[in-house]
């Protein structure tokens, strides 16, 4: 079996935050879920892009993988 870490997340599985993440431009509250649209800056930073069309930038420990 192996070890499936963050950063080999298939670009567009739904992430369900686990943090609160507060930035200039709005606020990603716990429990809302979000699609990833890439890995950046390898294997630490992920894009996603919530329900509204906006674009963050989230940390490995912001997120929980949903398996559905």
């Amino acid at each position: 079996m192996k070890y499936k870490a963050k950063f080999d997340i298939q670009n567009g599985a739904k992430l369900k935050l686990i943090k609160e993440k507060f930035t200039s431009y709005g606020l990603l509250k716990i429990d809302e879920i979000v699609i990833l649209e890439e890995i950046t800056h390898f294997p630490s930073r992920f894009k996603v892009k919530d329900n509204n069309g906006k674009n963050w930038i989230l940390f490995s420990y912001d997120f929980e993988v949903l398996n559905e």
